[in-house]
């Protein structure tokens, strides 16, 4: 049998949904670090979102990964996806059997759909996630990528 790897790499500021100019709105991360009195939950995740929105300044990037074997494909993506994420690879490759391992790179956390981010919830709330709603599309045009190059490829 057969294998084959293909690897797209993202920029982590295409994802992000923060910027420096409205974290104090949102979640003030550096007095929270600064506070010794705040407990060390808080803290700890304040030090995750601000260790997020350094990667995304400095435009590090995101891996996802596609391993053909035979006629399946098992996507590697990032962070906590919505199974909408999973259905919607379905779809673009009916003919394969398609898999989906997330949580590979868990720095951007959640990642909700469109839709998701407008109707709120527990993982899309304003201040909860660390993408912005625009993620959905970035995403599901890498994945139309990643299945239709690897196909295209040729094993060396």
């Amino acid at each position: 049998m057969k294998s084959l790897v293909l690897l797209v790499c993202l920029s982590a500021a295409t994802i992000c949904g923060w910027a420096r100019e409205v974290r104090g709105a949102v979640f003030d991360v550096d007095a929270t670090l600064a506070d010794e009195s705040v407990k060390r939950s808080a803290r700890f995740f304040a030090a995750i979102k601000l260790d997020w929105l350094d990667r995304c300044e400095r435009k590090v990037p995101i891996e996802l990964s596609c391993l053909k074997v035979g006629r399946a494909r098992v996507l590697h993506m990032p962070g906590e996806l919505f199974v909408e994420y999973q259905l919607n690879a379905q779809k673009l490759r009916p003919d394969l059997f398609v898999a989906m391992a997330a949580y590979g790179d868990y720095s951007a956390g959640y990642i909700g759909t469109e839709i998701a981010y407008a109707e709120g919830g527990y993982e899309t709330s304003p201040g909860r996630p660390k993408t912005s709603a625009k993620v959905e599309g970035v995403l599901m045009g890498a994945v139309k990528e990643l299945l239709s190059r690897l196909d295209s490829m040729k094993r060396q």
